[in-house]
């Protein structure tokens, strides 16, 4: 399953271009640490999704039986 997170980031980060006058220039150093980051992040999020689906699976099964 999923989270909304990604198309609400992709909505938020479009309207402050369209709103804001932001400037986003970064060096290739920067730009390779912060998709870096964002890729350990989605890793993270993935391993505590995972935890909390076989949490609640376990807790339905033990309701159930």
């Amino acid at each position: 399953m999923r989270s909304v997170r990604p198309k609400f980031t992709t909505y938020l980060g479009n309207y402050i271009r369209e709103h804001y006058d932001i400037k986003t220039d970064h060096s290739k150093e920067v730009a390779a640490s912060w998709d870096k980051a964002a890729e350990k992040e989605e890793k993270e999020y993935e391993k505590a999704n995972e935890k909390i689906l076989k949490k609640a699976v376990k807790a339905i099964k033990a309701k159930k039986g």
